[in-house]
């Protein structure tokens, strides 16, 4: 599955572009009837389940949003359905939201996010160490598939295609918030009549070599840590996740070279981390945390990650409280795009 090219424009072109697929969803055939589950969190399922619909032996569709879509995987997994479609609604993520693709920011009609499905709230990081995950009574020998990453096959959508699915479903109505602005759809729940067939083959159990880069500048309490972050993989091109980010990490290091050329030397030591295999599943940082985890703890003052440097003319940013006074204080330095103050 692959997306149109964009006239407008020409890297959307690029026959280097990853294909759409989730991350760590496996290879699988399902062919089954459809069934509508809303954003495929828990109560949705239980909702469906208590209304007698049947989701086990049956393809799951759901919408992006709400629940990370690992989640989504696990719990259709945990239910008993052969396989998952998610796709963005253009309620949550499109023309409902504002103008669309290239005109805007928001999801065109064959727009489709791409991401992990790895089960993230249960193993961060490499699913195949269970140890690391569970404790030293699952040791890596254990078969990791359907415990860290699902079993079933799993795929984005975008809403273009799920348009004709969700057209043809019966059975009960959904409920009012279950509805979303796929145009000409009125949001039955299924099972059926529509039937999908899933064929998925991807390299699911090859692996590769991932690089963390470090960087380090040794300030006047070698043992006290400032950490910076940013990781650098992308699904495709990441424009604006991560390498504005990265782009914010590497003018800082940048900074901070000519500053030691002047002789400076900072009061803590400022760690510059370049992460890998974000996307799959915080991989690279998870290998790195667990690795040197007791340094971290005893040593680690502050931790500065910026994935997003740049996403137009918004600002958001989370963290400890005891951060707040330093964000607002560098926003205040900032000035608002839209306005020209500082407001």
């Amino acid at each position: 599955m692959q997306e149109p090219w964009v006239e407008q424009d020409p890297t959307s072109n690029n026959t280097d572009s990853v294909p759409t697929f989730n991350g760590y969803g496996p290879s699988g055939n399902a062919t089954a009837e459809v069934v509508y589950v809303n954003y495929c969190r828990e109560d949705d399922f239980l909702l469906l389940i208590s209304e007698g619909v049947k989701i086990e032996g049956n393809i799951v569709l759901c919408r992006y949003g709400h629940v990370f879509r690992g989640i989504k995987s696990m719990l259709a997994q945990k239910y008993n359905a052969v396989g998952v479609l998610i796709y963005s609604d253009p309620i949550d993520d499109g023309f409902r939201r504002g103008e669309v693709y290239p005109e805007g920011p928001w999801r065109p009609v064959q727009g489709v996010q791409r991401g992990s499905v790895a089960f993230l709230s249960i193993c961060p990081g490499d699913p195949s160490d269970l140890e690391a995950c569970f404790g030293p009574d699952f040791d890596n020998s254990t078969s990791y598939i359907g415990r860290t990453m699902p079993s079933i096959p799993v795929l984005p959508l975008s809403w273009g295609d799920a348009q004709p699915i969700l057209m043809g479903l019966g059975g009960k109505a959904a409920n009012p918030g279950w509805h979303g602005a796929v145009p000409n759809v009125t949001y039955n729940v299924g099972p059926g009549p529509v039937t999908v067939r899933m064929q998925v083959e991807v390299s699911y159990n090859e692996t590769t070599p991932i690089w963390n880069v470090v960087g380090r500048i040794k300030g006047q309490q070698e043992d006290r840590l400032v950490l910076i972050g940013n990781h650098r993989d992308a699904w495709v091109f990441g424009a604006t996740d991560p390498s504005s980010g990265s782009s914010a990490l590497m003018e800082t290091a940048r900074g901070f070279g000519e500053l030691i050329k002047k002789g400076w030397k900072p009061q803590r030591t400022l760690m510059l981390l370049s992460w890998d295999a974000e996307e799959y599943g915080l991989v690279g940082s998870t290998i790195y945390g667990r690795k040197h985890q007791n340094d971290l703890a005893t040593q680690a003052v502050a931790y500065i990650n910026v994935d997003v440097g740049v996403s137009g003319p918004w600002f958001d940013a989370s963290g400890t409280p005891s951060l707040i006074d330093l964000v607002v204080g560098v926003a205040s330095d900032v000035p608002y795009p839209n306005n020209g103050t500082n407001d």
